[in-house]
C-alpha cells in the first residue's frame, strides 16, 4: 500500500483507501484527504499518487454505475466534488 499522506500526524491515508473512499462516494473524507494536497502536505511524488487513486476511485463508480448499483445522481456526486478539485490542484501542479 502506497501512503498518500500525513495530515497533522491524525491518520495515514493510503492509496487502496482512498480509492474506496472515492468509490464510495464519501464526500467528507475525500474533501478531509484532499485538503492534504492543498496544503501541500504531500510531495511530488504522493500528488501523483494521490492523482491515480482518484483516478481508480472515479473508475470503481463508473463501474458501479454500469453494473446498475449507482444512478445517474451518483455520477453527478462525484462529478461536483471532482470539478470542485480539478480547479484547485491546476494551480498546484
Amino acid at each position: 500500500m502506497k501512503t498518500i499522506g500525513v495530515k497533522n500526524n491524525e491518520s495515514i491515508v493510503d492509496y487502496d483507501e482512498l480509492s474506496k473512499v472515492v468509490a464510495n462516494l464519501d464526500k467528507d473524507q475525500i474533501i478531509h484527504i484532499y485538503q492534504s494536497f492543498v496544503n501541500g502536505d504531500l510531495d511530488e511524488n504522493m500528488k501523483e499518487v494521490f492523482i491515480k487513486a482518484m483516478k481508480d476511485g472515479v473508475d470503481r463508480v463508473t463501474k458501479r454505475f454500469e453494473c446498475g448499483d449507482y444512478n445517474i445522481k451518483h455520477i453527478i456526486v462525484i462529478r461536483d466534488i471532482l470539478d470542485k478539485m480539478m480547479i484547485d490542484m491546476a494551480m498546484y501542479l
